[in-house]
């Protein structure tokens, strides 16, 4: 039996004290704990605040060494490291923010090699205690660029230009034709043009690749730079598969093999054009497309550290003087021009058009077939760009650009394919006026008044000459043998036009570049005694009109007095008469004609000329005619030149030498090839060759082709 027994007071008391203690203690619990996680959330929103300021902190550091290496002397560019601290501004309590900064300076690997004149920087930034490696992908902050040895005080310059240096529009990777787009318009230099409602919105790679837009729906102006890169000596598929051409900004290039004929729009190999010899030279054609006020630089790599980029044209080498002033891989597309306020200078740039006028260098297209090279291969041809803008790759141990340049344009002036009696006309012109290392990109309201970039050696006012090229192609109809160094330009302009022809003339035809004042309009009429011109002159060509060059303004040569026409002519030796069928000519064309004894027509040959007036009435002086009732004797076909090429042995210091008879033979700079020529040989006979190593000789022998094919090469490898 349980009893309830009443509380006294001080036991009350004492109970309602200890339940007043558990709730007070359980309140500070309750306090705590909020406490603990507005300071673990405040902690952690700081962190977060102090990382994300870290890694700006770090962008910024790392853009910053960026910008310094660019504006560095490309010798002087290397890899380092250091600790770059902040002040930070704002939230009171905020310390400063230090970052570890590293960078690292790597060869460019291009075809197996590493390539000259470029490399590849890494920029990486991390907090402060962290350890800096560039080679680490996930660093918080890690940039990657390529700096080129072009000229790092215009690059520098570019980018805090008044102007954007990459020029107007996008360059973007893909492209797709906008819905209701026009077809493409192909350019002579295989780019093509999209439009749409009459507004040019891109222009396209050939191949599907990158393409340039425009940005603000505004029609899109766009500039083309086309030329050749041109190698000395021959050059294989895989060799050339090792060149690359660098661009940056707005822009892109392509570059390919001539087209020799619109069906084989494609050659195997570069062609070349040689002397008959050992000197020959290889090329391939290039275009850039870039944006409107584009400013950069264009470079080619060849993928082989033995072997260096010119640029420029040989009178621009000093005598005497043993410093390479033509050696760049790149040249710089950059221009300043008179602002607004006295004394101020803004930056100009490439100027653009949509309709594709803007363009530098004559490119032959299928369109043109009337008004380009001949399609000779041997005999330099359509894939040459009159005007244009050239490189030139050669041995870094050949030399100097200029003189090596100046030599094998000068050997394949002198000799070229049985040309040489025709008079080739100065491959070396090939380069007049090809620009230096900075190109000037500027009004052409320019005066001599312009300013050098200070403590810049190469951008002077020597860069921009006041001269707007006039280029084009001479197309030469068969038949018709001139010397192009004869041709003269004339034009109406009061000041000086200096004017080259280029090619090789004879039934090849040929190409011209001249340099006009921009302020005066002016013709250009092409003079050639005894022979005309279709168009006869170009009028009204205004530089100031032009953005750039004018280009494609070519020329048709043709007899002065009309052809002479296809028929039988007759001529007389001693009583004896001979005639032979004779096909149409030109004026300035000769013919050689046949007679086989039938009645009373003889055996004989002679050569007859065409002029003004017709077929002469009497047979050439040389050769001499024949003509006899009697059988005469056989006549022998011979080939003017007969080369033969191939490997020699040599080992170390000990190299072989190989002759040939009644032939004249050398070797290539490196000893392990030869080539030996003779001349006016039978077709068909044989020649014996004569290989000498370590006093041990082997024979071998070398036939001419029966066909008459004289121009190509006979392989005979020793041993």
């Amino acid at each position: 039996m349980i009893h309830n027994k009443p509380l006294q007071a001080n036991q009350i008391q004492q109970r309602m004290s200890g339940i007043a203690l558990i709730e007070a203690m359980l309140a500070l619990g309750v306090v705590m704990a909020a406490v603990v996680g507005v300071l673990w959330f405040n902690a952690t929103i700081l962190g977060a605040s102090a990382g994300g300021r870290v890694n700006s902190a770090g962008m910024l550091a790392a853009q910053a060494k960026l910008e310094e290496l660019r504006n560095t002397p490309f010798a002087a560019i290397a890899g380092g490291n250091d600790v770059v601290a902040f002040d930070s501004p704002g939230f009171v309590g905020q310390a400063s923010v230090s970052v570890n900064r590293c960078w690292s300076v790597q060869p460019l690997q291009h075809g197996g090699a590493a390539v000259p004149d470029i490399v590849r920087v890494i920029v990486s930034a991390v907090a402060r205690g962290t350890a800096c490696d560039t080679s680490d992908a996930n660093a918080p902050v890690r940039l990657v660029s390529l700096l080129a040895k072009s000229d790092p005080r215009l690059a520098a310059q570019n980018s805090i230009a008044n102007a954007p240096a990459d020029g107007k529009g996008k360059l973007v990777s893909a492209y797709t034709p906008p819905a209701g787009a026009d077809a493409p318009q192909p350019t002579p230099a295989g780019f093509n043009i999209i439009t749409k409602d009459g507004v040019v919105v891109a222009v396209t790679s050939p191949s599907g690749g990158p393409a340039l837009v425009s940005d603000d729906g505004s029609s899109l102006k766009f500039a083309t730079i086309s030329g050749n890169i041109m190698f000395d000596g021959a050059r294989t598929a895989a060799e050339f598969g090792k060149l690359l051409m660098r661009i940056e900004g707005n822009a892109m290039c392509r570059v390919y093999y001539p087209a020799y004929n619109p069906a084989t729009p494609t050659a195997t190999v570069p062609p070349t054009i040689t002397d008959g010899g050992s000197t020959t030279m290889a090329y391939v054609q290039y275009a850039c497309v870039v944006a409107d006020g584009w400013r950069r630089s264009i470079s080619v790599l060849t993928g082989n550290v033995d072997e260096k980029v010119c640029v420029g044209y040989p009178a621009m080498q000093p005598e005497d003087d043993t410093v390479d002033v033509l050696e760049s891989s790149g040249r710089q597309y950059v221009g300043r021009k008179a602002g607004a306020t006295a004394g101020e200078w803004v930056w100009e740039g490439v100027r653009g058009a949509s309709d594709g006028s803007a363009a530098i260098g004559s490119v032959c297209s299928s369109a043109d077939a009337t008004g380009c090279w001949a399609n000779d291969n041997a005999n330099g041809t359509r894939g040459w760009v009159p005007g244009g803008h050239h490189y030139f790759v050669m041995n870094k141990s050949a030399g100097l650009c200029a003189d090596r340049i100046e030599t094998v344009g000068g050997a394949i002036d002198i000799a070229s394919a049985g040309q040489s009696s025709v008079g080739r006309s100065l491959y070396t012109n090939y380069f007049f006026r090809n620009p230096h290392k900075v190109y000037c990109t500027n009004d052409k309201a320019y005066t001599n008044t312009l300013p050098p970039i200070p403590d810049d050696e190469e951008f002077t006012t020597s860069d921009c000459y006041s001269y707007t090229k006039i280029s084009g192609f001479i197309n030469q109809n068969t038949g018709i043998v001139v010397n192009g160094n004869q041709i003269v330009f004339g034009s109406s302009s009061p000041y000086y036009a200096p004017c080259r022809a280029m090619g090789a003339y004879g039934n090849f035809g040929g190409g011209y570049v001249c340099g006009f004042p921009e302020n005066a309009t002016t013709s250009l009429t092409p003079f050639l005694s005894g022979y005309t011109f279709t168009p006869g002159s170009y009028s009204g060509l205004s530089p100031l009109s032009k953005p750039l060059d004018f280009v494609r303004k070519s020329f048709a040569l043709g007899s002065a007095g009309g052809t002479c026409a296809a028929g039988t002519l007759q001529w007389a030796i001693g009583g004896t008469t001979c005639q032979g069928a004779v096909a149409q000519a030109n004026n300035g064309g000769k013919a050689t004609v046949y007679s086989t004894a039938s009645g009373a027509y003889g055996n004989g040959t002679a050569s007859f000329s065409c002029g003004a007036s017709g077929w002469g009435s009497t047979p050439d002086a040389s050769p001499v005619a024949t003509c006899s009732l009697t059988d005469p004797p056989p006549v022998v076909q011979t080939c003017s030149t007969f080369t033969v090429a191939g490997a020699q042995q040599k080992s170390g210091n000990k190299v072989a030498t190989v002759t040939m008879d009644g032939g004249t033979c050398s070797a290539s700079p490196n000893k392990t090839q030869y080539t030996c020529t003779k001349s006016n040989v039978a077709y068909g006979s044989t020649h014996q060759l004569t290989h000498v190593y370590q006093g041990t000789s082997t024979s071998k022998l070398a036939t001419v082709p029966s066909n008459g094919n004289c121009a190509g090469t006979v392989a005979v490898n020793f041993p």
